[in-house]
Formats: structure tokens, sequence, C-alpha cells
């Protein structure tokens, strides 16, 4: 059976030198266990400089080794360490230890940068404070170093990240102006085009058609300058190309902007496009729609007709086919469009990569009202495009 520890007795008090001994490895214990970097300067000339362990981690230094930046030895590891702040490199008179002794005075914390004999750099936050005697004079100094490296890559990375927010989000308005001013362009255009252009050239028909009839009538005269056969059917091919070249402006002029679109909503204007389209190519086009919300932002129906007219223009050109499949709906919080067909396809890897620029616009549109734009094909194996975009299915009031 072990005996039992001994302790002092309450009537038998400890002498001074024992209370001061167990006070020295209370405060040795403390140094040791901090996580940061205590060092010490003996005495005033702050040439001898030793520290707890967390100093010897981050000086790369042993119990053994004098970390001051004056030390008597040439070859002391401190005479080669380097300290600067905001890039100017720092004197030894100029290190919060040293100033405070210096100074007699606490330096409050001040971030510098050190490199160590060995080349490895790290950030400080340090300070420091005198060391007096019971007369108060100045004896040394002792120094707290904090290595905030970590730290300060961590904020770095941040600033960083808060910068490129700042300019994707400047990027992000410059490009929402960018369209907004184009979609203005766009329906001044389609209004020059309906309004004036298609009303002239239907004029223009009309009047072809009134010289055709008068034509008709009159007695035919063969031969140069006569109004023979020849001519009339000059004038009728003139009047039939006329009313081609309006039909297909008063086309453009619906693609551009559809005025359609901004009184019936999304659902009809995407409807009107794909007849428009299944009429100008001869092509079957299958509009469906479930759930669509009664309200949608403007910025997202206007996204929307903008993906169906670019899908469908590109598939009426490669898919090889007479048939597609266009769907809108809504779903969970969502608007999704899809066009499909089931034609030759492509490589939708190599052209997700090297997109063109209708697909580069179209993914800078959905990014805009944060959205996605996902193309699925294989060569012979159709292709499928499903753009996807959040909304609230009501105005904001």
């Amino acid at each position: 059976m072990n005996p039992a520890r001994s302790t002092p007795s309450e009537h038998q008090p400890r002498s001074p030198e024992q209370e001061l001994f167990e006070t020295q490895q209370r405060l040795k214990a403390l140094l040791e266990a901090l996580p940061v970097g205590v060092h010490f300067s003996q005495d005033a000339t702050c040439q001898r400089i030793s520290g707890n362990a967390a100093t010897l981690a981050q000086f790369d230094a042993t119990p053994e080794d004098n970390i001051s930046v004056s030390a008597p030895d040439e070859g002391a590891a401190g005479r080669h360490t380097k300290y600067s702040r905001n890039g100017r490199l720092l004197s030894e008179f100029e290190l919060p230890l040293q100033r405070a002794v210096a100074e007699n005075r606490i330096i409050p914390p001040v971030e510098l940068e050190i490199e160590l004999p060995s080349g490895r750099r790290w950030i400080a936050e340090a300070s420091g404070a005198p060391i007096h005697d019971t007369h108060g004079n100045v004896v040394g100094g002792v120094a707290v170093t904090l290595d905030v490296t970590e730290r300060k890559r961590v904020e770095e990375a941040l600033r960083r990240s808060e910068r490129l927010e700042r300019e994707q989000e400047e990027v992000a308005r410059l490009n929402a102006r960018m369209i907004e001013a184009q979609e203005k362009e766009r329906s001044r255009i389609a209004r020059e085009l309906h309004d004036d252009i298609c009303q002239r050239l239907g004029l223009l028909c009309i009047q072809l058609d009134r010289i055709a009839n008068t034509v008709s009538v009159l007695p035919l005269e063969n031969g140069p300058g006569g109004s023979g056969p020849e001519c009339l059917g000059d004038i009728k091919k003139a009047s039939k190309l006329g009313q081609e070249i309006a039909r297909s402006v008063w086309a453009l002029s619906h693609e551009l902007h559809s005025h359609r679109f901004d009184h019936l909503g999304v659902v009809a204007a995407v409807g009107s496009f794909c007849r428009e389209v299944s009429e100008q190519h001869g092509v079957e086009i299958n509009f469906t729609n479930a759930d669509v919300p009664g309200f949608l932002p403007s910025d997202a129906s206007i996204c929307l007709v903008r993906v169906v007219q670019e899908a469908l223009r590109n598939a009426t050109k490669h898919s090889g086919v007479k048939k597609f499949d266009v769907c809108l709906r809504g779903v969970d919080g969502a608007i999704v469009l899809q066009v499909s067909d089931e034609g030759v396809g492509f490589d939708s890897t190599v052209v997700g990569v090297k997109g063109g620029l209708g697909l580069v616009s179209l993914q800078e549109r959905l990014h805009l009202v944060k959205g996605t734009l996902t193309i699925e094909s294989n060569p012979s194996q159709g292709t499928l495009i499903t753009a996807r975009i959040p909304v609230a299915t009501h105005p904001e009031p």
C-alpha cells in the first residue's frame, strides 16, 4: 500500500522561499502552455532574448538560441532575422520589445512581417512592455508575438473574393443595362419595320396591283416600250416579290419584338412565335404549357422568348428534321422551358466549350435572372435544350 502524499499542514506555513519557488513554477508552466510567443530580455540592452515554447516554434529556435537582432555573437540566429512593416525593413530600435525598454512604456500591438534565416516568412502581431525593478528602473522587457499569418491569408482571400464579387456584380449590372438597351432597340426597330417599312411595302404592292389592273385593260402593244404581256408579267412578279418581302419584314419585326408579348404574356408570345416559325419554314412545332404562373417578371419572360427563338433558329437550320417540341411549365417555384428534336444531334461537350455567340448570349441572359441553361445532345440522338429560371409567382407590392 502506497503511503499517502504528505501536504503541508495549515499549522505549518510555507516559507517565503517555498512560496517564491511555487510562484515561479506556476509562471513557468503558464508561459510554456501559452499558444502565443512570449520572449524576454534579461537586461536593458536587449542583447540576449529568450522565449517560451511557442516563441521557439515561431522563430525555428532552440532553447539555447539567442533570438535578439542585436546579439553580440554574429552567428546568433536573431542576427539574421529580418523584420519589416508595410514593405519597409525595420531597425532593431523599431521593434516592440526594444521600444518598450527604450521608451519605458507599453507598446500596443503592431503587425510585423518576419523573415527567418531559413527563408520562411510569417506575419506577427507583436506588442511589448518594460520590466522594472523595485525602484521603478527598467531592467528588461517582454514581448508577445501572435502568429497571424493564416488569419491574414484568410482576410486577403476574403478581400479578393469581395472584390471579385463586386466586379461580377458590376459586370452583371452593365450586362443587364446592355440587354435592356438591346431590348429597347429591338422594340424600336420592330416598330419601324412594322409601322413604316411594312406599311410602305404594302402600299407599293397595292400600287403595283393597280398598275397591273390598268395595264391589263389597255390596248396591248408589243415591241420596245410597249405595254405587252411581258410588261404586265413583270409588274405582277414585282407585286408578288413585294408581298413576300413585306411578309419577311413583318416576321422579322415580330421576331425582334412581338407586341403581343407586351399584352398577352410569355405563353402567348412563345405560342405565337412557334406558329410563325412553323408557317415560315414549313415545319411542325408541338407547343405545350402547364402550370405557368399568371405573373412573370418581364426580364424572365423576355429571356424565355429569346431562348425559344435561338433554339428553334438553330434547330430548323441544323437538325435535319421537320418536327420539334416546345414545352413551357411551372415546376417548384421555377419556370422550365424545353426545346427538343430527334434530329442529327451534335457533340454537346464541344459546343459547351466553344459555344457560339447565340449560346453565349443566352447563357448571359439566364445568368442575369439566376437561371441555368443545359444542352443534351449526341450525334444521331437528337437535342434537348433546357432553360430553368427561378421566379416569384406573384408581383411584388
